[in-house]
């Protein structure tokens, strides 16, 4: 899988993609027990010349990709770095221009811990010695 192969030359432990896919396997809709259309796309930490934030930043982000032919809006799902804190950050509701994953689309979360930035700021970011995230 392209992702594994990612998170080895990037130095990321192979953990972080797991938990990632454990993530939106306990949240994402199952059609008729058709298979989960989300998918972690590419994640990166120690971002220090692949994208910007919004800000002109490097930080840290994960990039996930709807398979499906519908849009699907993940507002009031949660992220975290600590498996004890399931609930560490909510993606925000009422913002579904920035939440919605079109169909065959991708959506951007910055794992920076700047939430008041413009754009998707996640409340942490991620140790590039490898972190879990987790449901």
């Amino acid at each position: 899988m392209n992702m594994m192969r990612r998170s080895h030359s990037m130095g990321i432990s192979p953990l972080i993609y797991l938990c990632l896919c454990f993530w939106f396997a306990s949240i994402a809709p199952v059609a008729g027990g058709a298979g989960i259309p989300l998918a972690i796309n590419e994640l990166m930490a120690a971002n220090s010349s692949t994208k910007t934030d919004p800000q002109g930043h490097y930080d840290d982000w994960v990039e996930i990709h709807n398979y499906s032919d519908t849009p699907i809006d993940l507002a009031r799902m949660y992220l975290t770095d600590d498996p004890a804190d399931p609930t560490k950050w909510q993606i925000p509701g009422g913002a579904s221009q920035l939440t919605s994953v079109g169909p065959g689309g991708y959506l951007l979360i910055w794992l920076d811990g700047h939430t008041s930035d413009a754009g998707l700021h996640a409340s942490f970011a991620l140790d590039s010695d490898g972190e879990a995230i987790a449901p």
